[in-house]
């Protein structure tokens, strides 16, 4: 078994800032390899509106029975109607829901939430404002972090397309990098230099400790004949992020 040693760089949020670039295919795929070569690594569903990473996984569990389970929007939720929560308490077997693509290799799942007839209801009426303000809302969150952080060697996380309060947790309070992908052009590219910018100073801003935030662009969608296309598009990245 292989360890990480510290806490620097091992959470990493998986930002598209539209969809269609196959965000959630890579960060499953990249969990895969993780735990491959011998990392304990967590997968979180933080895409609530568009909730759905365990059908990358249908050939290797219940896709209707982890459905059913708890998730990240009941996480939160809890949080709203409890005082105070001691995160290491919690009965996180009604949350985690563990994946073996092998008999050598698992990981661990946090799914969006539990998807019965209140879930998109609970997603919409959830206000991060009210969460942070009221609810103590950013120290449950750093808990959850921390906690995640001495049970595993890496936390994966599927953020949200777009510039939402969701996404903004995923890109700015949680990772220690933000990789963002994006489709080879100036609309994408441009939305993803903003977000890289706003996590970046959103990050200094933050009363919890972090190495500088690393931000990591990848270009999509790229045919593998398109080599020209892909230097092009390096070389914009080496010389404007």
């Amino acid at each position: 078994m292989v360890a990480a040693q510290n806490n620097v760089n091992r959470v990493i949020t998986f930002y598209s800032y539209k969809g269609g670039v196959g965000r959630s295919m890579a960060m499953a795929n990249i969990g895969v390899l993780l735990a491959k070569w011998g990392y304990k690594t967590l997968l979180i569903d933080w895409d609530l509106e568009a909730p759905g990473i365990e059908n990358y996984f249908k050939e290797h569990l219940n896709v209707a029975d982890v459905q059913q389970k708890n998730g990240l929007i009941d996480l939160l939720t809890l949080k709203q109607k409890a005082a105070e929560i001691i995160v290491a308490d919690l009965d996180w077997k009604n949350f985690i829901t563990t994946i073996r693509p092998d008999k050598n290799t698992s990981f661990d799942l946090i799914t969006a939430g539990k998807r019965d007839e209140s879930y998109f209801n609970n997603v919409r009426q959830f206000d991060y404002n009210i969460f942070y303000a009221e609810s103590d809302g950013g120290q449950y969150i750093e808990d959850l972090r921390e906690y995640w952080l001495s049970k595993y060697d890496f936390i994966l996380i599927d953020g949200r397309t777009g510039l939402t309060d969701s996404s903004g947790i995923c890109s700015i309070h949680m990772p220690d990098i933000l990789v963002l992908l994006f489709t080879p052009n100036d609309q994408s590219f441009n939305g993803i230099k903003e977000v890289a910018q706003k996590a970046i100073n959103g990050q200094k801003q933050i009363v919890y400790d972090r190495f500088r935030l690393r931000v990591l662009p990848v270009p999509c969608r790229i045919e593998n004949a398109e080599t020209l296309l892909l230097d092009e598009w390096m070389k914009k990245i080496y010389t404007e992020c």
